[in-house]
């Protein structure tokens, strides 16, 4: 059997043997390492496991990216041309979550009060519908802009129901997410901005709000987390000041 050092273990690890990756990627290699050298354990190959009592690598968060409303207002323009475009108008007007808008149904939408309730979120993954959201603070009524209204209203109009009443489906089944994430990409290439993830949008919507002096509570309500401790610790990355944004856009 072999034995080895668990301080020399922990002295050796961060002094560059992983090469140029990211800090996340090395404290996954802490994670695989922890496993191998515990069963070897297990299986008589080590004395000890050295492991014990390794300090893993804290990941630094990362600001999330948002976008400001000037690059929100060119995103939404650029996008007009791509067919999942009011995926992406209510993602970023609302900070609702892609499972979110992809489970909406038509009985979701009030046209005559204006309003948009999340009621469910589907499994994007899967392509499947759920009977549930997220969190029990999920689901919410929300204000929609005449835009986005009439754009909702033309596309009922026009497009074949689907068996559930999914507002947006794909041969009766929820859309598929790579297509709303190649949406978003194409839009933002159009409009001259940065490769962005689709959850900014989220992000944004809430910093906007925020921005604007809304409480936290009140923005914690619009994105449907469950606390607003939960609203604190994704944007304590930055000194900020719930309804749809859509009339800050024309401000």
């Amino acid at each position: 059997m072999y034995n080895l050092n668990g301080m020399a273990l922990q002295d050796a690890l961060p002094k560059g043997c992983f090469g140029n990756v990211k800090p996340k990627t090395v404290k996954g290699f802490y994670g695989t390492l922890k496993t191998a050298l515990k069963q070897a354990v297990a299986w008589g190959i080590l004395i000890v496991d050295p492991t014990v009592g390794l300090r893993t690598p804290r990941v630094p968060k990362k600001k999330p990216k948002v976008l400001t409303i000037d690059e929100l207002v060119r995103l939404l323009a650029a996008a007009k041309q791509y067919k999942y475009y009011l995926v992406i108008r209510l993602l970023a007007l609302t900070g609702a979550r892609l499972g979110e808008i992809l489970g909406l149904h038509w009985s979701d939408v009030d046209f005559a009060k204006g309003t948009l309730t999340i009621m469910r979120a589907a499994d994007v993954r899967h392509r499947k519908e759920k009977d549930d959201t997220k969190t029990e603070a999920s689901p919410r009524t929300m204000k929609l802009d005449v835009e986005t209204l009439t754009l909702l209203a033309a596309m009922k109009e026009r497009k074949v129901m689907s068996v559930t009443g999914l507002i947006f489906h794909h041969e009766g089944r929820v859309v598929r997410e790579d297509a709303i994430r190649r949406t978003m990409n194409y839009a933002l290439k159009r409009a001259g901005l940065e490769h962005t993830k689709l959850h900014a949008l989220r992000h944004g919507a809430g910093s906007i709000l925020l921005d604007e002096g809304k409480s936290l509570a009140a923005v914690s309500e619009f994105l449907g987390h469950s606390s607003t401790a939960t609203t604190a610790a994704i944007y304590a990355h930055a000194v900020r000041q719930g309804e749809s944004i859509a009339n800050l856009l024309t401000e």
